[in-house]
């Protein structure tokens, strides 16, 4: 089947738009639920669904592990394509082969193949991006979006990967240049994990889910407009608590909130997410923000 790109107006006053990708066996759009997880996907991951009237959006998401509630931020839980100590399982980093030889490809490509180093499920890499640079790095020739990839579960020894790039290459790849790919956002979605080793340093928070999430499901990720989240206590540390404090950002570790007065040399590098719209005070702190993290806006 073709690709859907098409956008559908909902009775509620809602917009979805899909990503450039399909979904197989996806004929029709169902209203989506935004409190519902479901064990099957019902749409390609990365779909918007937008609610001007609430203003709020959502992201369609699969869940890496069991998400808590709306309460706290969850992140991207795939890795940077060339973390060795994770097996490649954010992506891939490489160069193009065919049944294990070095391969390249023309202008005008819009298939290439790869050897990956672990089990792929099928569309591991749809809704990623491919990255095509020269071998010595010195030159990064283009980003490509990929629609689908591999086209079937890939085991051991993980050869012949189709991934198939949403438009023809621009550039010729030669069989000496480097790919990485880096996986969908939406297609691994964890807890905070910064401060239990779970990743390399980093970590890059996408929404926060407005139901518990089980593991493996998949969910709608409110990734813009008013929500809950609880601050890092009443104290300094809360957006609110000291006068012009209301832009808010992530906290270290589980996904709560902090004042980006926080900002110093020690916290300098931490997300900003919104704009506190009100926060109650005492023990019990609660905020409510006008979340910010929806891609491209």
């Amino acid at each position: 089947m073709g690709n859907l790109n098409y956008s559908v107006i909902l009775e509620e006053g809602g917009l979805i738009l899909l990503p450039p990708y399909p979904l197989e066996g996806m004929n029709s759009l169902a209203e989506p639920d935004i409190y519902a997880e479901s064990a099957t996907q019902l749409y390609p991951l990365g779909t918007l669904a937008w609610y001007p009237g609430m203003g709020k959006k959502f992201r369609y998401a699969k869940a890496g592990e069991a998400l808590w509630g709306t309460k706290f931020l969850v992140a991207n839980g795939n890795h940077v394509p060339d973390a060795a100590s994770y097996a490649n399982d954010g992506g891939f980093y490489g160069q193009c082969q065919e049944s294990g030889v070095a391969s390249a490809y023309a202008i005008g490509a819009t298939v290439i193949y790869v050897t990956g180093t672990q089990n792929t499920p099928k569309n591991f890499y749809a809704g990623g991006h491919l990255i095509h640079f020269d071998a010595a790095r010195n030159v990064c020739y283009e980003e490509s979006y990929i629609v689908s990839g591999p086209d079937s579960a890939s085991t051991t020894p993980w050869q012949n990967q189709k991934i198939t790039l949403l438009k023809p290459k621009k550039y010729a790849i030669i069989a000496s240049d480097g790919i990485e790919i880096w996986c969908n956002p939406y297609s691994n979605i964890l807890k905070g994990h910064n401060d239990d080793g779970v990743f390399d340093g980093y970590e890059t928070f996408m929404g926060v889910p407005p139901i518990p999430v089980t593991s493996g499901y998949y969910f709608w990720l409110q990734t813009a407009g008013p929500v809950f989240i609880t601050p890092d206590g009443w104290g300094a540390n809360c957006p609110g608590y000291t006068i012009e404090s209301r832009e808010a950002v992530a906290g270290i570790g589980f996904g709560n909130l902090n004042s980006a007065l926080t900002l110093t040399t020690a916290g300098i590098g931490r997300q900003r997410v919104g704009t506190v719209l009100s926060v109650t005070t005492g023990t019990d702190a609660d905020a409510l923000i006008n979340l910010d993290l929806d891609l491209g806006h």
